[in-house]
């Protein structure tokens, strides 16, 4: 029957001699002789397999000597059934460790009658799936760490995603809130930008007056050079005539035939005088008195005639002369007065000028601060949201990735416990059989 069933089965595993099984089950720490290989019993087979279904599947003894209570509770008498109920388990677990192995036709005859070709036969299946389950035993423990550490990491990544998203609420409620401050700041820079661009009209403006009011003043100034440069020749005028004047009567006909020869360039000095009193609107106050002299001059120089006569129309022409002088002096104190006026209203346009300038470089640097700081605001808040969307978006592809490996994982689970609900189910069809035929035998005693 065991030559039987080994033409079932499909060798995809080396078939080890008996020192081999021998050596690898002293090395797996299961003792075990060359005379259980030889000549196989039903005890040493079923510690065999009890060291193979605990070292591979992990069911030790201790939890195969456990009530099942789950089970227990759907049968009738489960007091009966603790040491049956047990035997299942231990069988469910070596017929799932056989199907593993590639033992497709094992039963529990090889346990309870062993034979020595097939005993080799299944423990050669075994050791292979041993030697195989340890080479990766390593990756397996790696990929269930790293499921662990995914799951810990996918959790880690939902909360950082839900901080993000706070933070992203929070970022979108403070720039609502400071939109309004935001547009209130377009404005100011809206109102600085039309006064700045009255300023830099008013600047151009005041540039055309400022000189304008710098050619006027060198006009005066050019005005006021010829005057004085006429006052001085006035002046040197009045002081060549007074020269002339004889404080004497004695010297005076000493003087007469002098001056009748320059009578003629004195006619000459009268008519240029003539002419630059024209020019001139009032007489000089300190000539008066000189004027009075020479009056008094000519009433004691009466005997003197004809040329006295000539000498007073010389002293008028002095007097037309020094009233020139008055005018020319009034005029350039005029021009002096209007002058400094001039200038002082130039330094006050300078001034303010300056002033606007200044505060238009205050607003515009203001403006342009504001409106770089809100720029920069505006590109940190961007540039922050744009993280925390690729962020979000990275968290939601690593998130959707988790999950697929999660349902690849829960879909696992679910065919084990599948498995494991069929086993139930098989167990307790076979525990209800066994207690059928167990109560059909009391029975059959009883009769």
């Amino acid at each position: 029957m065991a030559s039987g069933t080994q033409q079932h089965v499909a060798f995809s595993f080396p078939l080890l001699k008996r020192n081999e099984i021998l050596g690898i089950l002293n090395d797996l720490r299961i003792p075990i002789t060359e005379d259980d290989l030889r000549e196989p019993s039903a005890t040493s087979m079923r510690f065999l397999y009890e060291n193979f279904v605990e070292l591979i599947v992990g069911i030790n003894k201790e939890d195969l000597a456990q009530p099942q209570f789950e089970a227990a509770a759907m049968l009738e008498y489960p007091e009966l059934h603790n040491e049956s109920l047990s035997e299942f388990v231990f069988s469910s677990a070596l017929q799932r460790l056989m199907q593993i192995c590639g033992i497709k036709d094992f039963s529990m005859n090889d346990v309870l009658k062993p034979d020595q070709n097939r005993t080799r036969t299944i423990l050669s299946a075994l050791i292979n799936f041993t030697k195989f389950r340890e080479e990766h035993l390593v990756h397996y423990q790696d990929l269930v760490a790293e499921t662990d550490q995914l799951h810990d990491r996918m959790q880690q990544l939902e909360e950082t995603t839900q901080h993000l998203a706070s933070q992203v609420r929070m970022i979108r409620a403070q720039r609502e809130d400071e939109q309004p401050a935001v547009d209130e700041v377009h404005k100011q820079v809206d109102v600085l930008e039309v006064e700045i661009n009255t300023l830099n009209k008013l600047q151009a403006q005041l540039h055309g007056e400022s000189r304008k009011i710098k050619d006027e003043i060198t006009a005066q100034a050019d005005q006021a050079a010829n005057l004085k440069f006429s006052i001085e020749n006035a002046r040197q005028d009045c002081a060549r005539l007074r020269s002339q004047i004889v404080p004497a009567p004695d010297k005076l006909k000493k003087e007469i035939v002098d001056m009748n020869a320059s009578l003629v360039h004195e006619k000459e000095l009268r008519a240029n005088a003539d002419r630059r009193a024209r020019d001139m609107s009032a007489k000089l106050e300190a000539l008066n008195k000189a004027q009075l002299d020479m009056r008094k001059a000519t009433a004691l120089l009466e005997d003197v005639g004809a040329q006295m006569g000539k000498h007073r129309e010389t002293l008028r022409e002095i007097d037309n002369t020094q009233e020139g002088i008055q005018v020319q002096q009034r005029r350039a104190a005029e021009l002096s007065a209007k002058e400094q006026h001039v200038r002082k209203q130039l330094a006050q346009m300078q001034e303010r000028h300056s002033r606007l300038l200044h505060q238009q470089d205050m607003k515009r640097e203001a403006a342009g601060q504001a409106v770089d700081t809100m720029r920069q605001e505006r590109e940190a808040v961007e540039n922050e949201r744009q993280n925390a969307m690729a962020k979000m978006e990275k968290n939601a592809t690593y998130i959707k990735e988790l999950n697929e490996k999660r349902t690849q994982v829960l879909q696992a689970h679910a065919t084990e416990i599948q498995n494991i609900h069929v086993l139930h189910m098989q167990l307790f069809n076979q525990v209800g059989e066994y207690h059928q035929k167990l109560l059909d035998s009391i029975d059959g005693s009883v009769e």
